[in-house]
């Protein structure tokens, strides 16, 4: 994030060094991130450890195996970097943090709260909590797939 920042503002602010205290550690730790602070990587991992009748056996190891298309989330941190390039910073949207927050705030809490059904809070609230379920079920077929297909956060082999 702090990368796609500098690049769409051409300026590095101070305050976001602080990075360095999460990408010096993955260097060299590997997923310090997804395994310790992404509370997204957390939910999804806790929805794809679920009895699924897609991963049951022999299916169960293939779905934890490597696959070429994985490294599509390289071809999309690209994209998203070269739009930064343009002032375009479309690297909010694939922020593992983010999707939760908004998928949260706009539409799973609303919808427990029962007095909210009458008023539309968030008129996007349906979609982005579409997305937060859409990626849950994705992991009844594939382990860890936002993980593993979509965050430009994450490495293909973690």
């Amino acid at each position: 994030m702090a990368l796609g920042n500098a690049l769409a503002t051409r300026a590095l602010y101070r305050g976001l060094l602080w990075s360095l205290a999460i990408l010096v550690p993955t260097l060299f730790l590997g997923r310090f991130f997804c395994g310790w602070i992404c509370p997204l990587g957390t939910l999804l991992h806790f929805a794809g450890s679920g009895k699924s009748p897609w991963k049951r056996g022999a299916r169960r190891l293939a779905s934890n195996r490597y696959r070429p298309w994985q490294a599509a989330k390289y071809w999309l941190l690209s994209m998203l970097l070269g739009a930064a390039l343009y002032g375009v910073t479309w690297l909010l949207a694939f922020d593992p943090i983010a999707i939760l927050v908004r998928s949260l705030g706009a539409s799973v809490l609303p919808a427990l709260d029962r007095w909210s059904l009458r008023a539309a809070a968030f008129p996007a609230g349906v979609f982005l909590g579409l997305i937060l379920a859409g990626l849950m079920v994705a992991n009844l077929w594939i382990t860890r797939f936002w993980c593993r297909a979509l965050c430009p956060l994450a490495r293909c082999w973690g």
